[in-house]
């Protein structure tokens, strides 16, 4: 099955990982910042990670519209809209989506 990038704010931690969880249960190999190991440099791996993942997930609740998650070094904050997949990289597609800074 798909690798998961899977986006959330520590608030929302337990449902996430109930998440996680349950694509686990599927197969899925689920991708959190959990795993970002003390002394990596933490935007690297997001930007690693949403390039390497099939699938990205966003767990969007209140606490996650109200919050800054930078989702990918866009400069633009959180981009909701369109992801667009270009030369094998994700990208929000920041022409089309509602940045939210």
């Amino acid at each position: 099955m798909a690798d998961v990038f899977l986006s959330y704010v520590h608030e929302d931690a337990v449902g996430a990982h109930a998440i996680e969880r349950a694509l686990q249960g599927f197969g899925a190999e689920v991708w959190t910042d959990r795993k970002v190991a003390p002394g990596e440099d933490w935007a690297e791996q997001i930007e690693k990670r949403l390039a390497d993942s099939d699938v990205i997930m966003l767990l969007i609740t209140p606490s996650y519209l109200g919050s800054r998650v930078p989702l990918g070094a866009t400069g633009d904050g959180l981009c909701l809209g369109p992801l667009v997949r270009q030369g094998g990289r994700s990208r929000p597609n920041s022409s089309e989506g509602r940045g939210i800074a």
